[in-house]
């Protein structure tokens, strides 16, 4: 099916529903296994994909505004802007960009190879993972998770939220080669994990000037990082990674156990 214009109402999709060149679907619910693809051209606003309702949106097609819940998803190789993420999922393909993605309680984002997302917000209890080759550029982390993979690029700044009560987690699997900003660090439960700096085998911290932290593993790795905010090199604070998954966990100020660089 295939119209070129929808009115601003409500269209319960249970069947694959196309928008090509020129259409735009308004406030489609796609559900039940149903499936919007928004081809070339076409446009979808408002879109709510849930109970396995999806939406594929390929290069050159647009979505906004679109709300994904329980297992709704979208696949997207156009573009994606303003999405809420309220327990489903978006997955950015190679040439496809998200802009301004809300991240809420379950919901995730992965950019593969390729694909760029922006200005996203990582609230509590959701994520966001940038693949080998996925790009990132600027992020608010006000709980959740952001975690970049080896080969991950991310530029702009990931800033923590929240300040004093704020939490999250900034996952680095090649700390060594991170070169965005941080900014926000204030509490112990906003923590940065450095999966390639091995905790107790020579960790040597360098010192804290200029706004750049700099430790590592002597000889082996060493991760420069760019931490914007009024510091010293007493200020932070590592141990090994509580989660068993390997690494460095970095934080201000001290958490129990945690020993003062």
């Amino acid at each position: 099916l295939a119209l070129p214009f929808l009115p601003t109402a409500l269209v319960v999709i249970r069947w694959v529903f196309f928008t090509e060149a020129g259409g735009i679907a308004r406030g489609t619910l796609v559900t039940n296994n149903g499936r919007l693809v928004v081809n070339l051209g076409g446009t979808a606003r408002g879109a709510i994909l849930t109970a396995f309702g999806d939406a594929v949106v390929s290069g050159g097609g647009t979505i906004s505004g679109a709300v994904i819940s329980g297992s709704g998803s979208a696949w997207i190789s156009g573009t994606a802007v303003s999405t809420t993420l309220a327990g489903g999922h978006q997955t950015i393909y190679s040439g496809g960009a998200a802009n301004g993605t809300q991240l809420q309680s379950g919901g995730y984002e992965h950019i593969s190879s390729g694909g760029s997302a922006s200005g996203v917000v990582v609230s509590a209890a959701a994520a966001e993972y940038v693949s080998l080759g996925g790009i990132l550029s600027g992020a608010t982390l006000s709980g959740g998770d952001i975690v970049v993979s080896s080969g991950g690029i991310v530029s702009g700044t990931i800033a923590f939220a929240g300040g004093a009560t704020g939490s999250g987690n900034l996952v680095l699997s090649q700390s060594v080669a991170f070169t965005a900003g941080i900014s926000g660090l204030t509490n112990a439960a906003q923590i940065i994990f450095l999966r390639d700096i091995n905790y107790g085998t020579g960790l040597v911290v360098s010192n804290y000037a200029g706004n750049v932290l700099t430790l590592g593993d002597s000889p082996t790795h060493t991760a420069t990082l760019n931490i914007s905010g009024a510091y010293t090199g007493a200020s932070f604070h590592v141990a090994s990674a509580w989660d068993g998954n390997g690494g460095t966990m970095l934080w201000d100020p001290p958490l129990d156990g945690g020993a003062t660089l």
